[in-house]
């Protein structure tokens, strides 16, 4: 099996074709400039190549979450078994998302939310991750001193970009759970944040990473003890996507009330979405009418 084609339909849909007739579907980063310049990385190889695809992609500095995501639903398909069998061992069957909302007033009847203002924390009455990103480490330090009662489950992107002199500095000093996200490279993340124990909880986009990139960054988080939460957008692909790789996060540890895995997304309420069990990621697309907007390959 051959990958022969790799159309995108707006606004992000993927397609991978094969020359078996099997399609794969993802959505997210695709790197168009870079697959134009060597299309050889893609196409003509396996989809079983999966990670020396996103390897080779990745030493170009280029990130392809959508492709990668295409293509694990590709394999899935072609073996019959779900995207998580295949990711590698399902640790849950549900998994929790975590609505991303403006502000503390939607923290009723929610279990865990992410607010992106810092007023007002304290009347949440549930359990609230802040993404926030203040104009520089002092300013950081200052707001976390007042939030430091406030009970946070975690602070994700305090400073901004990759600066994990300025985490370290915010790790001395405050007693709130730091979140490194998406904002900082998968590699820069695992290297400097991970390993050395910066933060309690990495945050990366699955339309970014990949599928790939997650199972990757599970393994280091698993490794280190620190919490990992994929955050996608709100269409069905990403979703799927994300449910899939959170219910391959093993526990960070083995203690008895061990943090549940949860996924965030932007326009998701609080669910808890049963992972799908059929082949693939499980969500059915209808090939759009239009015209793609971008073509590789002719099979």
């Amino acid at each position: 099996m051959r990958i022969t084609k790799i159309s995108v339909f707006p606004p992000d849909l993927i397609e991978v074709r094969t020359d078996s007739g099997l399609a794969g579907y993802g959505s997210g980063s695709l790197c168009q400039q870079a697959l134009r310049r060597k299309p050889g990385m893609v196409i003509g190889r396996s989809p079983f190549e999966v990670e020396s695809i996103f390897d080779e992609l990745a030493s170009l500095g280029v990130a392809a979450g959508g492709l990668d995501i295409a293509l694990w639903d590709l394999m899935g398909k072609a073996m019959g078994q779900p995207v998580c069998r295949i990711l590698g061992k399902p640790y849950r069957g549900q998994v929790l998302s975590c609505p991303s909302v403006p502000d503390i007033g939607h923290a009723e009847q929610h279990r865990i939310i992410r607010v992106e203002a810092p007023a007002e924390l304290r009347r949440a009455g549930t359990r609230v991750g802040l993404r926030y990103t203040a104009r520089d480490t002092e300013e950081a330090l200052s707001l976390g001193e007042k939030l430091q009662d406030s009970c946070l489950e975690f602070w994700e992107s305090p400073i901004p970009g990759d600066n994990p002199e300025g985490y370290a500095r915010l790790r001395d000093v405050l007693r709130i759970s730091l979140a490194a996200g998406p904002d900082i490279p998968l590699d820069a993340l695992v290297k400097n944040y991970v390993q050395t124990g910066l933060v309690d909880m990495a945050v990366q986009d699955v339309g970014v990473c990949g599928l790939t990139g997650l199972r990757r960054l599970s393994y280091f988080c698993w490794l280190f003890h620190v919490r990992l939460a994929p955050c996608c957008a709100s269409e069905p692909l990403g979703i799927a996507a994300a449910v899939h790789g959170a219910a391959c996060i093993p526990p960070a540890s083995n203690a008895i009330a061990t943090p549940p895995a949860f996924f965030i997304s932007g326009g998701l309420p609080e669910v808890e979405l049963a992972v799908p069990f059929c082949p693939g990621l499980g969500v059915r697309i209808e090939r759009p009418r239009c015209s793609p907007s971008f073509v590789l390959g002719d099979g």
